[in-house]
């Protein structure tokens, strides 16, 4: 006999299939089942506010929403909870749909045993880690391509080696301490964009990126520095999270690396085709004498 404890949310709104599912559930010696209730869809998102739910019990005749629609909601709000669904005697089609949306499983009412159910419930929870973890998986082998193709970018080129003829050193080489505080200024706007994205709060990003921008091009920066700078924030960013996170992270970073090209683009265009010269801010140009008394000592 298994003690694990199963948080269970069953989503029915007849009382006599209600009471006889309990009863099911009750009856189990596979775990220990946590029974928590809903009688309509809109009551789910209150259960799972408040409880973690192991997986869903649905009915797919309920008062607020009816067949498949029931499941696409939830699967597109709680994907990564399990969904069994109940079908009644003339619905076996829309059971076999509700897999193809998603559920793990479907029972007939009427054909349904606490055997039956059990096993649904145990298969459904296994089914349904394993799927995460090959998605997991996908997703983390798709994010080591990216994050190393914009490593590759970063890294030395016939570009680069072109610039250092002309005396023009990557700005990581150049200005080692500012390259890493202007990474971390990136990284820490790429932080607020993540809230932004998440949490529905409003970060006013564009003003800071556009000073980074300045900073780089009175550096004299090119792209890829810019890729440099954008490859070192997301290396540490996505170090340790969740895909999903991860996957977010890499999202909003390729809008804000597009973004900060086209501010470093007007930067140059605004200062060199129109034949002005950059201006350096203070504590930047600071950081240049500072930089090169060192390079004068060593």
């Amino acid at each position: 006999m298994l003690e694990q404890k199963l948080s269970i949310l069953l989503v029915e709104d007849d009382p006599q299939d209600l009471e006889l599912i309990e009863s099911y559930l009750r009856e189990t010696t596979e775990f220990i089942p946590e029974l928590h209730f809903a009688e309509r869809l809109s009551e789910v998102e209150e259960q799972l506010s408040t409880v973690e739910i192991s997986i869903i019990l649905l009915d797919l005749g309920l008062p607020d929403s009816r067949g498949l629609e029931s499941i696409r909601m939830l699967r597109r709000e709680y994907p990564e909870i399990p969904i069994i669904v109940f079908t009644g005697l003339n619905d076996e089609e829309v059971g076999i749909e509700s897999v193809q949306e998603g559920a793990q499983d479907y029972l007939v009412k009427g054909q349904i045993d606490t055997q039956i159910l059990t096993r649904s419930i145990r298969y459904g929870i296994e089914r349904a880690r394993l799927v995460q973890e090959i998605e997991s998986i996908r997703i983390k082998r798709r994010q080591d391509r990216e994050v190393d193709a914009w490593q590759l970018l970063a890294g030395p080129g016939l570009s680069s080696i072109t610039a250092q003829a002309m005396g023009l050193k990557p700005v990581s080489v150049e200005y080692p301490k500012l390259f890493a505080d202007l990474a971390a200024e990136f990284g820490q706007l790429l932080e607020k964009a993540i809230e932004e994205r998440i949490y529905k709060v409003e970060h006013c990003i564009c003003e800071e990126l556009r000073n980074i921008s300045e900073q780089l091009g009175s550096l004299k920066a090119g792209p890829r520095d810019v890729v440099e700078i954008h490859s070192d924030s997301i290396g540490s960013l996505i170090d340790g999270v969740t895909p999903q996170i991860a996957e977010a992270v890499l999202e909003e970073g390729r809008i804000m690396l597009v973004q900060l090209m086209g501010y470093l683009a007007s930067y140059y265009r605004n200062y060199y085709i129109t034949g002005g010269q950059p201006e350096i801010p203070n504590t930047m140009e600071a950081h240049r004498r500072n930089a090169t008394e060192v390079e004068r000592q060593t």
